[in-house]
């Protein structure tokens, strides 16, 4: 017997967690499966020789297509959502094309094109139960494959090896990697019904969170601190002991001296100056005398105000994703930008409800990624930002089963199913 849809909750229904839709499938299984191996190809396909051209962006846009032929009954549901930075993604690349003659293949366009097939990858995928905790899991494993590629630069930071072909070898985008990582991984321990699971992702959020500091990255850092005082306010409530684990962690790592060194370095960095406060200003100033096309992906990198060794300007790009998606096309692209996350920001806010599984991710998640907007231009389209933002971004619709109850007594418990806005 089939239930209509339905936008109205019977008095004398039970409602239970929603079962995502398509979710046991084991061809959509291997769709997430090929997300990760994505991922690890995107971010050292060069480091193996393995990156041929376009192959990368050809194979995000054929997973993307899969996923929407696989969830095509419930499209609409799922992926309204990705309507506002598709629009954003259109009016970027056309005013890019069309105004300032700039070519299609070019790095930042591109990425700008994968960043919203992989939106569309990520919220098919996110139906499947646990898929966040999945993914976390995925990036933290896809992220230590790198370090061996890690150094420390003659600053005394943490990089990767810039000439090794990695996508994240810059030491902002690798703390901001990481640190997402901690922030989920902490998260996933208080949220593991096994001791042993919790241990295991503390262990991991805590070396994560070396690897922050390593790179001596002062906003990732401060990123992380915030949200984690936000996860620990919420788990007060629910136990102490969790709470005071992780701080026994902390408290021995610190007393064995691993921290030693990191304290130093962020002693002698202290306050610098790294041209931030500088650049900002300048770029405004730009956004304003262009405010409807912008300057073009070309022409991104501003004055800094300070010099180099040989006397001349140092020119660097605006360290801010607002800024970077309004001085390249001006303020259409940045409306919408602004109101994609707006809208994951309301469905972090609303999906605390018990109904549903990610409620502790979610709030601390999106703080930690919308702080790092302001740290790096482009982090918006790492797929750790992605994942985050997909699990906020509310759907049109839910199943959920339904028990008919009768009195005390359940009748055909879990045989209907009802579809349901979520509020």
């Amino acid at each position: 017997m089939n239930v209509p849809y339905s936008t109205a909750r019977p008095p004398n229904a039970v409602f239970n967690p929603p079962v995502p839709i398509r979710s046991s499938d084991r061809r959509f299984q291997l769709y997430e499966y090929v997300f990760y191996f994505l991922i690890v190809y995107q971010m050292m396909g060069a480091a193996f020789g393995l990156s041929v051209g376009f192959l990368g962006g050809a194979m995000h846009v054929g997973l993307a297509i899969l996923c929407i032929l696989r969830v095509r009954s419930q499209f609409f549901a799922i992926q309204a959502p990705v309507v506002i930075p598709l629009l954003c993604v259109v009016s970027y690349v056309s005013i890019q094309l069309f105004v300032h003659n700039e070519s299609l293949s070019d790095d930042l366009i591109r990425s700008l094109i994968i960043w919203v097939m992989d939106l569309i990858i990520v919220k098919s995928l996110s139906t499947r139960p646990g898929f966040l905790r999945r993914a976390s899991t995925a990036l933290f494993i896809s992220a230590v494959l790198l370090l061996p590629h890690l150094h420390i630069t003659g600053e005394g930071r943490a990089e990767l090896d810039h000439t090794a072909g990695v996508a994240i070898a810059n030491g902002n985008d690798l703390a901001a990697w990481f640190g997402f990582c901690a922030l989920a991984l902490t998260i996933q321990g208080f949220e593991a019904r096994s001791r042993f699971r919790m241990w295991i992702s503390w262990t991991a959020a805590i070396s994560s969170a070396f690897v922050v500091a390593l790179t001596v990255s002062r906003g990732p850092l401060l990123a992380l601190a915030v949200c984690l005082i936000i996860v620990f306010r919420k788990q007060a409530r629910r136990s102490f002991l969790p709470i005071l684990a992780v701080i026994v962690l902390l408290v021995v790592a610190m007393a064995s001296g691993i921290f030693s060194s990191v304290i130093t370095q962020y002693t002698d960095r202290g306050m610098e100056e790294t041209g931030r406060f500088q650049v900002w200003p300048r770029v405004v100033e730009r956004i304003w005398a262009s405010p409807g096309a912008g300057v073009g992906v070309s022409h991104l990198l501003t004055d800094s105000g300070f010099r180099i060794a040989d006397g001349r300007r140092k020119m660097i790009p605006p360290h801010n994703s607002f800024l970077y998606i309004a001085l390249g096309a001006g303020v259409v692209p940045l409306f919408f930008f602004c109101l994609y996350w707006l809208m994951g920001l309301r469905g972090a806010l609303k999906g605390s409800s018990p109904l549903n599984p990610n409620s502790a991710y979610l709030l601390p998640l999106w703080v930690y990624a919308f702080m790092s907007l302001f740290e790096i231009d482009s982090t918006f389209t790492q797929p750790w930002s992605t994942i985050v933002m997909c699990a906020c971004l509310p759907y049109s619709g839910f199943r959920f089963h339904r028990e008919i109850r009768a009195g005390e007594q359940v009748k055909d418990e879990r045989k209907y199913e009802l579809v349901v806005p979520r509020r």
